[in-house]
């Protein structure tokens, strides 16, 4: 290995530790440091940091220097010019007489009376967590001088590249799962917040069944001990799961583990906040009573009777706040309608008509 090859190994492993140790806050300090480093592996009298907006197919360049001089920021569409060929064909691009129409094509920043005689244009590119590769940006060296680019030197400028989009990629899936982290700690709150109501709604619901239980107890003929025993068991269950499903808020808070027969009576599916449901528009006044009469146990004929409409009424009601909250049946509309009827609660509100 020769000398120059040397200095700039040496430059990549400075470069390698000082990008892998950089603050995610601070991107102008990034966009420095690879500045930095771009110069220490070659001659650069201007460089830029393109940032690229795949959703609105438009490209940011917050970071533009020429000869110390900075240059403002600005948000361009993607074009003909060097930075969209890159982006369009994820692979760098090295001006040469092949590629000056290319180069021509771009916008010119910094002293605009000075022409770069050698430029080269990297992408910067990354897999995401899911594994797939996308180019975040590009970068970009230039010089005033023919012939300032050996191939060795454009590896090494490849290698810079390649390293800015893998941290740019790091910092956006930290951000990513830091925000997912906030919004699931928010639901749990919630729904810590929510179980005591929940919890004393399906316990009152166990409570009127052991009830109809015991009450059918004594009008089985005597002479159907099999039948008396099972009834006997369905009452004795329902007790128990009263008690069991009263230590459920306790049992939440300090982190203990529901009974394996009891299923969680409160799953939401993912991205459901506790107050609003998870799909569609809101629910009329008559679907939230519907809804809150599913939620006590009524049948469909009992709701009809109550709100004095037709059973094709009722199942018309129920078909819709199952489309509007992502129900597959009465069981999830419940559930996922329990945040509507606690905000009602709160505000001390029901509907009428």
């Amino acid at each position: 290995m020769d000398e120059a090859s040397e200095s700039l190994l040496e430059v990549v492993i400075t470069a390698d530790r000082e990008i892998s140790a950089f603050p995610p806050q601070d991107p102008h300090g990034f966009y420095e440091l690879l500045h930095r480093t771009a110069c220490r592996i070659a001659e650069v009298d201007s460089f830029y940091v393109c940032l690229y907006l795949e959703a609105d197919g438009t490209l940011f360049f917050p970071f533009n220097i020429d000869r110390q001089a900075y240059d403002d920021p600005v948000t361009l569409p993607l074009g003909e010019g060097p930075t969209s060929w890159v982006i369009r064909n994820r692979c760098g691009l090295v001006l040469s007489e092949e590629t000056q129409t290319i180069h021509r094509g771009g916008i010119a920043f910094g002293d605009t009376r000075q022409i770069s005689r050698s430029a080269v244009h990297l992408p910067m590119c990354a897999s995401d967590w899911q594994g797939m590769e996308t180019v975040l940006g590009v970068i970009s060296a230039q010089a005033y001088r023919p012939g300032a680019y050996s191939p060795e030197v454009v590896r090494a400028l490849e290698w810079l590249a390649s390293r800015a989009g893998a941290q740019l990629q790091r910092e956006r899936d930290c951000e990513a799962w830091s925000g997912e982290v906030t919004l699931m700690q928010g639901r749990v709150r919630e729904i810590r917040r929510a179980l005591p109501a929940l919890t004393s709604e399906f316990v009152r619901i166990l409570r009127d069944l052991g009830a109809e239980v015991e009450g059918l107890q004594h009008r089985l003929p005597l002479d159907l001990p099999d039948l008396h025993r099972i009834v006997e068991q369905l009452a004795q269950k329902c007790r128990r799961y009263q008690t069991e499903a009263n230590q459920l808020p306790l049992q939440r808070q300090f982190g203990a583990v529901t009974s394996p027969e009891l299923p969680d009576p409160f799953p939401y599916p993912t991205g459901a906040s506790l107050n609003q449901a998870p799909t569609g528009p809101p629910l009329t006044s008559r679907e939230l009573q519907v809804l809150r009469l599913l939620a006590v146990g009524h049948s469909s004929k009992q709701i009809a009777a109550q709100l004095h409409v037709t059973l094709e009424t009722v199942k018309f009601h129920c078909a819709n706040l199952y489309r509007k909250l992502g129900a597959a049946n009465r069981v999830q509309a419940i559930r996922f309608g329990a945040p509507l009827l606690l905000d009602q609660d709160r505000e001390g509100t029901h509907p009428n008509g």
